[in-house]
């Protein structure tokens, strides 16, 4: 990682070069003004008998205070005199200062296009800036002691040659006002003459007269508000209406339109924004600009007079998050050029402004691949870690950014020096693409792996090959262009076909967590609604949550939702049918991995057998299937009793996984209650039980020499 030390210490040296021109500037200055401060100073009383110090101020007074100013100058002259000094000053300023573009003033009058002279001006209001005796004198000579700052007024008599009608000057359509340079009024009765109101500095602009860099970050009134755009994120290059848009700020012949740049949440858009200036914009935030106290027309004057004075174009990040009444007023008061950014289009009219539109795509796996390999650098295995991550997770670039940072910083707690390993970016990716899911579906959490599924050889394959297609999609779909040539889509549907209790459940737990992936069971009751339309609306939430999440999507009992469409009797089976083929249009869209669990494959519609990429039988397990149930869900920290047999448990009982599960729950907790070892009676008793909730009889062919353990007093079986 390049140290930022030396960028940092030229840019100190660099402020402390301009601050220390900026500082000999002003004293030359504040020569100047005291001079002709002694011009308007005309003799005067002194202060009446019985005044209090300090409330009244006096000839003498200011006569001293000129007299220090002036370092022992003299003071008793006659106004030829001082016309005399104050030429000869002039003269040896344009002298000593031939070529001021290197001074902060210089660098003001020139972003904001004002007149040279007002170099003066802002001389003047920032001398009782740095020196408190000028607020003494400038109160002396509008008879007012607590009237520190200058007024119009004062102005015009300081610099008659200058500024002849200071109203004009002030008032708040001009440059001073509209950009914030000067305040006016904010000290004094705002309903008092214009001429008469106080003008004063904002702390802002007094520290860049001064010397401090051209730096938003010195105006606290923007905090929070302001953001720098990401350099270091990789951003597509400016192509097309970008860089048509670019050449038109270079070209500065003719008004250049606005910009606006839409995509989704997290695409990239301040960064393809930032792209299209010649230097890295400033940006404003209207979504935390909508929700702060500050009214949005001050923080627009405020953020384009920081992008003003740096040089800088403004992005509107989010302008969307206004009303459009403010966006409005908004760009009315804003910078030219401009650029906004939108999560959709706003009207192309909207300002008055003629708008070029540019659309940021979410990254596809090419674009996902490079951003990874850009964010794990150059690790030997980054490339491995690039495919990995690309084909398992959906992230925008600005969730990409922030999982490598997790991942990162996850890492350096480890205190050994080494980069982020697989595990750490996965659940970084993980954290990065959750939150919305879970109030719109059920998350399951699997303990299980590939060891702890029993099923055909058949099915075990058919159940791996979802996991390689989804880990190697990045490099099927990305690197050998079948996503471009002929991948439809690049998610993946499967059908879970088979009676209850078969594994199902348990099959897609282990898929997700062999994947990486968070597995959500959607729940028809907060789906499915009796309102028409409302159901395609629940399932687009659940659809596009699942995207942003990165997660797989199981639908137990499809057949509810994914149901064959019928012949069109009344209005309720053509909604119904609206909504199959609504989720018949949604599936194909979808870029996850989405699951249908069914006990009846035959109930589903056709189109969807049609659309499904892999379909995964789960029949009814066999003896031996039975037998290796019995034996690898029994935990091996769980004490046994020796006389259990799992050979006649798996031929005598035809019970699916499920059924099993919850025979060996059911018989734990009975021995656990007699601090007893699980035997043979636990395990036939919680058989017997489990027959009873199915149905199921309870036989003496079934049961066997166990059958009188399970007998009941009336003589059933």
């Amino acid at each position: 990682m390049t140290s930022n030390v030396e960028p940092l210490r030229s840019a100190r040296e660099t402020a402390n070069r301009s601050g220390s021109q900026a500082r000999a500037w002003l004293a030359d200055m504040i020569r100047l003004i005291t001079l002709r401060l002694q011009r308007v100073v005309k003799g005067g009383g002194s202060a009446p008998p019985g005044s209090l110090p300090g409330l009244v101020i006096d000839d003498g007074e200011v006569r001293a205070i000129l007299e220090n100013l002036l370092a022992g100058g003299p003071t008793e002259r006659g106004l030829p005199s001082v016309d005399d000094d104050i030429a000869g000053l002039t003269q040896t300023l344009t002298e000593r200062w031939p070529a001021r573009g290197g001074l902060p003033v210089d660098r003001l009058i020139a972003a904001f296009g004002l007149p040279e002279d007002h170099a003066g001006l802002f001389a003047t209001l920032l001398a009782p800036e740095v020196d408190g005796r000028f607020g003494r004198v400038f109160a002396y000579l509008q008879d007012d002691a607590s009237r520190r700052w200058a007024t119009p007024g004062l102005l015009q008599g300081l610099w008659p040659d200058r500024f002849d009608q200071p109203t004009l000057l002030f008032a708040p359509e001009q440059v001073l006002r509209s950009q914030r340079l000067v305040l006016v009024g904010e000290a004094g009765d705002p309903a008092s003459a214009l001429i008469d109101r106080p003008v004063r500095l904002p702390d802002r602009i007094v520290r860049f007269l001064l010397g401090d860099p051209a730096d938003w970050r010195a105006e606290p009134l923007l905090d929070g508000l302001m953001q720098w755009p990401e350099p270091s994120f990789p951003v597509a290059p400016p192509a097309g209406a970008l860089a048509g848009w670019r050449r038109r700020i270079e070209d500065t012949a003719g008004p250049v339109p606005a910009l606006m740049v839409c995509g989704s949440p997290g695409s990239g858009k301040r960064s393809w924004a930032a792209g299209a200036w010649l230097e890295p914009p400033l940006i404003l935030d209207c979504q935390a600009l909508a929700t702060s106290p500050m009214p949005a027309p001050e923080a627009v004057r405020l953020a384009g007079r920081e992008a003003t004075l740096a040089g800088r174009g403004l992005v509107l990040h989010r302008l969307d998050a206004l009303e459009l009444p403010m966006a409005e007023r908004v760009l009315e008061i804003g910078p030219r050029p401009v650029a906004a950014t939108t999560l959709g289009p706003l009207p192309l009219g909207l300002g008055g402004l003629a708008w070029v539109r540019v659309d940021v795509p979410d990254p596809d796996l090419a674009g996902g691949h490079s951003l990874w390999s850009t964010a794990l650098g150059d690790r030997p295995d980054a490339e491995d870690l690039a495919n990995a991550l690309t084909s398992r997770f959906r992230l925008s670039p600005q969730q990409i950014r922030d999982a490598a940072a997790a991942a990162d910083a996850t890492a350096r707690l480890q205190g050994d020096g080494a980069p982020p390993d697989r595990d750490d970016l996965v659940a970084a990716c993980r954290a990065a693409g959750g939150g919305q899911l879970d109030r719109l579906a059920v998350p399951i959490a699997s303990p299980h792996d590939w060891d702890d599924l029993v099923l055909p050889e058949r099915s075990l394959t058919k159940l791996r090959s979802i996991e390689t297609r989804i880990a190697q999609a990045a490099k099927v779909h990305h690197r050998w262009g079948f996503g471009a040539k002929l991948a439809r889509k690049h998610g993946l549907s499967a059908l879970f076909s088979g009676p209850s209790g078969t594994g199902k459940t348990l099959s897609a737990g282990v898929l997700a967590r062999s994947l990486g992936l968070d597995l959500y069971r959607i729940d028809l009751s907060s789906v499915v609604s009796k309102y028409i339309g409302e159901t395609e609306k629940n399932l687009e939430r659940v659809f596009t949550a699942a995207s942003t999440a990165n997660a797989i999507l199981f639908f137990d009992e499809a057949d509810a939702l994914f149901g064959k469409r019928s012949e069109v009797k009344d209005a309720h089976d053509r909604y119904a049918n609206i909504e199959t083929s609504y989720l018949l249009q949604r599936m194909e869209t979808f870029d996850g991995l989405a699951i249908l669990a069914t006990n009846f494959a035959q109930n589903l519609d056709d189109a969807f057998s049609r659309r499904i990429d892999i379909i995964v039988e789960f029949p009814a397990p066999g003896p031996d299937d039975r037998a290796a149930l019995w034996q690898r869900l029994m935990p091996p920290e769980a004490p046994r009793a020796d006389d259990i047999d799992t050979g006649f448990l798996a031929r005598q009982f035809e019970l699916p996984g499920g059924a099993i599960r919850n025979c060996l729950l059911t018989a734990a907790f009975e021995a656990a209650s007699t601090d007893a070892a699980i035997g043979m009676e636990h395990l036939i008793k919680a058989v017997a039980a489990e027959y009873e909730k199915l149905g199921k009889p309870l036989t003496r062919s079934a049961f066997g020499p166990f059958f009188p353990l399970v007998r009941t007093p009336s003589g059933n079986g």
